[in-house]
């Protein structure tokens, strides 16, 4: 026989799952608030989005979290940490069972162990920026998600946002960067490339014992298929070149910022009769002295990576005492 205690206790029970059915249909809506809660149901408009971390997940707008459960299904599937899943511009339907967030995009009541409708969208965008010349650069964002960075250099990160986001950079005054505007969704990958005008400046001072009449007191400097000569009809001889590294181009720009550049694999150069050579470097200086007859000689060094040979010709026996000091600087 059923005692009163038991139809009463059925009575309970009944009135217990008849509430907790109730709680799975979306009884909320708008863009907020977003209730706090482990077992509710609503429906959100705007670009919120649901994202996995390691031990919880969040309703976000944008980058600020709104509530959090302990995961996240999307497709009857469990999110894994970093992934999101966005509804925009259709609405979101979130029902929390028992502190798990269970979201659909159609408004279809959910199951547990079924699929549901959602739309399942990646929540970051990368952002690239290539800086070979280390010229300088920053990229802020606005729109679903907001922020900037800036650096020098090579660099890649991830902008987490739940819908578009309009991305604006620039270069410094010595350098251009393209584009310069970009729009993304997330799920989207954005290159910025920066292209800076940098030079090799020489300051050479070159010498001659006895320069007898005009370009005997010599120097010459060759860089890939281009060369350059300078003479003095005294025994002390300066010049100053420019080097476009872009273009391998001789060049004269203005107000260019110089730091000194040391070569490496500094080599004797020698051609003809040469009797003597000697080539010495100390940081960015690289200085040679010798004699010989008809003959060249002087060095090769590789300077932000262009090889490039300095030497004199030595035309005759009384031409002694030859050479130059070469001065080596990085500008932008």
């Amino acid at each position: 026989m059923i005692a009163l205690r038991d139809i009463l206790i059925f009575a309970g029970l009944a009135m217990v799952a008849v509430a907790f059915i109730a709680s799975l249909f979306p009884v909320r809506e708008g863009v907020s608030p977003v209730p706090a809660c482990s077992d509710c149901a609503f429906k959100l408009t705007g670009p919120y989005s649901i994202v996995q971390y390691g031990n919880y997940a969040a309703v976000q707008l944008g980058e600020r979290q709104l509530a959090r459960y302990g995961w996240a299904y999307v497709d009857g599937q469990p999110l894994r940490p970093g992934d999101a899943a966005s509804c925009y511009p259709q609405p979101m339907y979130v029902w929390a069972v028992g502190g798990v967030a269970y979201v659909s995009c159609s408004g279809a009541e959910p199951k547990l162990g079924n699929k549901i409708t959602a739309t399942y969208n990646p929540s970051k965008v990368t952002v690239v920026v290539r800086d070979p010349a280390r010229g300088g650069w920053s990229v802020a964002w606005g729109g679903s998600a907001s922020g900037s960075r800036s650096g020098a250099g090579d660099a890649s990160w991830e902008i987490t946002t739940a819908g578009p986001i309009t991305l604006t950079a620039a270069a410094n005054s010595k350098c251009r960067i393209s584009p310069q505007y970009a729009a993304a969704r997330p799920g989207d990958r954005v290159e910025f490339v920066v292209e800076c005008s940098r030079y090799l400046k020489l300051d050479i001072t070159f010498y001659h014992g006895a320069p007898y009449d005009y370009c005997r007191n010599n120097a010459h400097v060759a860089w890939g298929s281009a060369s350059a000569s300078f003479c003095s009809r005294s025994n002390l001889g300066y010049a100053e070149l420019w080097i476009d590294l872009a273009t391998g181009q001789r060049a004269q720009p203005a107000g260019a910022a110089c730091s000194p550049a040391a070569p490496t694999s500094v080599e004797k150069y020698s051609w003809g009769y040469v009797y003597y050579l000697n080539v010495e470097q100390a940081g960015n200086r690289v200085s040679f002295r010798g004699d010989g007859f008809a003959a060249q000689y002087g060095f090769s060094a590789t300077v932000e990576g262009m090889r490039i040979t300095v030497y004199v010709v030595d035309v005759l026996r009384a031409d002694r005492r030859q050479g130059a000091d070469v001065y080596f600087y990085s500008c932008s």
